[in-house]
């Protein structure tokens, strides 16, 4: 984690300041710079880009799309809904073109559809059901 904090404050998106504490020894607390939020904001705002990366990224997004701009969230489920559906095109295309063959390549491809599908199918669900999410620790 120290290494990340490292080349986080190294590209100019947090920055450290140590806190002197007699109980304990001195640590250094992280907050974003300008840059940092910018770039963070950005990043809360763009559709994962690659279906691996959705069960780690969207649920980031999620987390704090939901608590700190509740009024964004079915935007950030619509968009990521239309990426996903993108997926699926792309993923649908090229199983056109090997229709008549059953091998790994295929078979991999339609286990990635379907993948995609339950994405999109609980992404749906959520977009549906307008509950409010709480934190982790069922904080309001």
């Amino acid at each position: 984690m120290y290494a990340q904090l490292a080349k986080l404050a190294q590209r100019g998106l947090i920055s450290g300041k140590l806190q002197e504490n007699e109980q304990r020894p001195a640590r250094t607390q992280y907050s974003l710079t300008p840059g940092g939020k910018q770039q963070f904001i950005s990043w809360l705002h763009t559709p994962v880009q690659h279906p691996r990366d959705f069960r780690h990224d969207f649920f980031l997004q999620l987390y704090f799309v939901s608590q700190y701009e509740p009024g964004k969230l079915d935007t950030l489920v619509e968009n990521q809904i239309e990426t996903c559906r993108s997926w699926q095109q792309n993923l649908a295309e090229s199983q056109e073109s090997s229709a008549s063959l059953v091998d790994f390549a295929t078979l991999t491809n339609r286990f990635r559809y379907s993948q995609v599908q339950s994405m999109v199918d609980w992404l749906t669900w959520l977009k549906n059901n307008k509950t409010k999410i709480s934190s982790p620790r069922g904080e309001q």
